[in-house]
């Protein structure tokens, strides 16, 4: 039986940014209001993926008495718990770095002109997928990065 902690790691992030890109979806934003906020995701999820392996590297490599409590049999379901969940955010992050980038630098109306020059329906239908699509993504990333950093105070609050 999966308890309430457990299922809110595992779904909270995935619900919440499928809400909202359900709303952003009917909120159908533009594509040229959306291309600054668009481009500017990339630094605030490099910075995310950069300092979630540091903070690995350091727990994994660090030997102190912390550090050391930490990875304590009594904290081992939690510590495996915390490993995983930088894992799946430091993914998650690194997923949405690639497609930001992709997005804030793909010209869509080269790809209008290209692929929808009969249907523009078509095309704006793909702009505002493209955009739902990065809105659940980064939901999903800040909410399980919430998640995360509760799991972390957990994890310090059992070691001392």
């Amino acid at each position: 039986m999966a308890t309430f902690d457990k299922i809110k790691e595992n779904y909270l992030g995935l619900c919440v940014g499928a809400v909202f890109a359900l709303g952003v979806f009917f909120f159908d934003p533009s594509y040229s209001k959306c291309i600054d906020v668009i481009k500017a995701i990339p630094q605030l999820t490099t910075c995310i993926f950069g300092f979630l392996l540091t903070l690995l590297g350091i727990i994994l490599q660090g030997n102190s008495p912390a550090i050391e409590q930490m990875q304590n049999i009594s904290n081992i379901s939690v510590f495996n718990r915390f490993i995983d969940y930088n894992k799946r955010i430091v993914v998650l992050s690194f997923i949405l770095t690639l497609l930001t980038l992709l997005t804030g630098y793909l010209d869509f109306e080269w790809l209008r002109n290209l692929f929808f020059t009969e249907n523009s329906f078509l095309a704006h239908l793909v702009c505002r997928m493209t955009i739902c699509l990065l809105s659940f993504g980064i939901v999903w990333l800040v909410i399980d990065l919430m998640v995360f950093v509760n799991l972390f105070y957990q994890l310090i609050k059992r070691s001392k």
